[in-house]
This record gives structure tokens, C-alpha cells and sequence, in this order.
């Protein structure tokens, strides 16, 4: 969580919204005022403490621990190649757009986001999701007019829904060829021609086709179970969206198969 709010008032989101545990100890890192150095503090008593010490007793520890930074104090950790932190206040645009740089080293990276100062992260991340109508929404390659971050799961799923989409149509495209060609080997061996109208059906519709002589409509008849089987086969749409049978059109089309 990344904003430029206060960071006691990030801290109070991240308890409210169940990213931190309600009875969580707290420590907070930044810069201090008079002796310009880096340190932690605990943000119930106010005391300094080892970070270190901390962390390597945090198994014996009755309080689960979490760690805040603010940007000066984000700053001097990644300089210390010490990045674990997933809460940051009082971050300023570059300090977003660097932060988002990091985590692009590792994995995948989304950055959400609202306000002006939040569009170097948006366009900078792999993907970018603006919660708002403002000047985020045109740097942004998403956008949602509901501000919340459920929008995000929403396009996830929109965006795997499309993924395995298009590996359904190329895995489709090829099973289709496939099946043209064994059909074209038979109409060459057979001395036999599909007629327009069946091209025009099998192609267009993949429904009810008819030819104009026995073989042709035995070898019609064959041919469309088999395109409609493979269309079956490679339907991984399905864990997204529907499922295949809720398509009655296509029911009903094939009803006759």
C-alpha cells in the first residue's frame, strides 16, 4: 500500500481493511530530525528499537509485526537493499514510480491509483488501473468509475477470461484446419465437391447442411460434429466465465448431433 497520506493514517487503513491484524505491533522507519539517520520506532510507546533484534525474536513474539516507512525513510532502505516493506506513507509521485520499478524486478506489478500524483506509477506498471475520471484515467490503460479496489479483481478475471480465450481460438483454428484437410484428402480421393451452399453453412452458421448428392451430405454430417467438438475441446473460457452448455443457440443447433 503506497500513499501520501500520513502514516498513522495508513496504518489505521491497513488495520480497518484487514491488511494488518488489529493487535499488530507496529514500527515505523524514517529519518530522524536531529540526528539525520535511520531508525525504527514504535508507534504505540514512541521508544526506538533494533529492527534486527526484533525481527529475529518475532517467532517468540505474543504480537504479530508489521513494518511503516515513510519516503525519506523507503529511500534510505533501498540504499540498505532492505525493500521488505508493504506499507509506505508519505510518498511522493517519483517515490510511487520507484517503488513500482522495484516490484517490476520481481514479479508482475498493478498499480492502482486516483489522483494526479499517482499517474508516473500508473504508466509506468505493467498494469494500471485508474479508480477514478480525473487525469489518472488518461495516463492509465484502465480505468473504473467505481473507486474501489474490487475493480481490480474484476479485471483480473476480465483479463485471464481473454487469455484463455485466445489460446481457445488459436488451439480452435488449428483443430479446424486439421479437420478441413482430412475432409479435403476424402473429397479428393472420392472425386467429390462441397457445393456453395455448404461452404456457406459450414463456415458461417455450422449448422444444418445439406449436399447435392449422398456422399457429400453423409461426409457434411461427419465434418460438423467433429469442428463443433473441437470448438468443446478447447473451451477453457469456462473457469471465467460460463460454462459451455448455458450456450442454448448452440444446443440447439446441434441438437440433430
Amino acid at each position: 500500500m503506497i500513499t501520501g497520506d500520513n502514516a498513522l493514517t495508513i496504518i489505521h487503513i491497513a488495520k480497518v481493511s484487514g491488511m494488518m491484524p488489529e493487535n499488530s505491533r507496529v514500527l515505523m522507519g524514517g529519518i530522524d530530525k536531529v540526528t539525520k539517520e535511520f531508525g525504527w520506532t514504535d508507534v504505540d510507546t514512541g521508544e526506538s528499537c533494533d529492527v534486527d533484534h526484533v525481527l529475529a525474536n518475532r517467532a517468540f513474539a505474543e504480537q504479530p509485526l508489521e513494518l511503516v516507512v515513510t519516503g525519506r525513510g523507503f529511500d534510505a532502505l533501498v540504499e540498505m537493499n532492505k525493500i521488505h516493506i508493504r506499507v509506505c506513507g508519505r510518498i511522493g509521485p517519483d517515490g510511487k514510480v520507484n517503488i513500482v520499478k522495484l516490484h517490476m524486478e520481481y514479479a508482475t506489478t498493478a498499480m492502482c491509483g486516483d489522483g494526479t500524483n499517482d499517474c508516473g506509477a500508473l504508466r509506468e506498471a505493467h498494469v494500471g488501473l485508474a479508480l477514478s475520471e480525473a487525469e489518472a484515467s488518461i495516463v492509465s490503460p484502465f480505468s473504473s468509475s467505481n473507486r474501489s479496489v474490487w475493480s481490480a479483481v474484476e479485471l483480473i478475471r476480465q483479463g485471464r477470461a481473454a487469455l484463455a480465450t485466445s489460446f481457445s481460438g488459436y488451439k480452435f483454428l488449428i483443430l479446424y484446419s486439421q479437420i478441413l484437410i482430412m475432409c479435403k484428402c476424402f473429397t479428393l480421393y472420392y472425386s467429390l465437391a462441397f457445393n456453395q451452399n455448404t461452404f456457406l453453412f459450414m463456415d458461417a452458421w455450422i449448422a444444418w447442411l445439406l449436399g447435392d448428392n449422398y456422399e457429400i451430405q453423409t461426409l457434411a454430417f461427419f465434418l460438423i460434429p467433429q469442428i463443433i467438438g473441437a470448438a468443446l475441446a478447447v473451451n477453457f473460457g469456462y473457469l471465467y466465465r460460463r460454462l459451455w452448455y448455458f450456450n442454448w443457440a448452440l444446443l440447439f443447433y446441434c441438437r440433430p448431433f
